[in-house]
């Protein structure tokens, strides 16, 4: 599977969602054979993705199977409306280039738990009307605190992830890839109690996701 990343920091930033996603692949059993490329840029709403060129690039070189992108967090500037506007675009170049969207919606800074849920109804929505899908990696975390309300998600700056918020991330978003349980696979340097729940938390989701796309 050929996927392309699109995003800004909450791809890579603090943590690496590419090399978190090849570490998971590669410790499947069979391994999955990905081939993850990213085009990110800090800060980047998804309308400056769009207007930037080179996601448009990488996307009609018309590589991909899965083609991923996202919204800025709400609480930096993100909006529902612009979501549904660039992801449109996003997904007719997606289409007309032979692959499938995958939108993602990230947990929020700290304190904004609310935002969570909005990103992920919007994300959901924009992926039942395009026949794509959704990846609820702030909904995970919201399902991880109320089993372990005292696991910290984020970074020092308290706005990006921290490694346990982008190795779950990573976890709900190879799911939504693959199909496949992210149980069992590498922790990737993170306790292996916390990985195997982070890894249940994700798989959950998946089924979540799965069923909000065909509301």
């Amino acid at each position: 599977m050929r996927i392309l990343l699109l995003g800004n920091s909450q791809i890579v930033s603090y943590g690496n969602v590419p090399e978190l996603l090849a570490a998971l692949a590669r410790s499947a059993m069979p391994a999955d054979a990905l081939e993850i490329e990213s085009v990110t840029i800090g800060g980047a709403s998804i309308e400056r993705l769009w207007t930037d060129g080179r996601p448009l690039v990488a996307i009609r070189s018309g590589r991909w199977d899965r083609v991923l992108c996202h919204e800025i967090v709400y609480s930096y500037g993100g909006n529902g409306e612009r979501l549904m506007e660039f992801g449109r675009r996003f997904n007719h170049e997606a289409q007309a280039s032979g692959a499938r969207m995958l939108f993602y919606a990230s947990g929020d800074v700290e304190g904004e738990q609310a935002r969570h849920e909005t990103m992920y109804a919007d994300a959901a929505a924009l992926a039942a009307e395009c026949g794509g899908r959704v990846a609820g990696g702030g909904m995970a975390w919201l399902k991880a605190w109320r089993e372990r309300p005292t696991m910290d998600f984020h970074c020092p700056d308290r706005a990006h992830a921290s490694h346990l918020g982008y190795y779950l991330n990573t976890c709900v978003i190879y799911a939504a890839l693959t199909d496949r349980s992210p149980i069992g696979l590498d922790p990737c340097s993170l306790d292996v109690d916390e990985a195997a729940f982070l890894q249940r938390i994700a798989w959950e989701q998946y089924h979540e996701d799965r069923l909000r796309e065909l509301r």
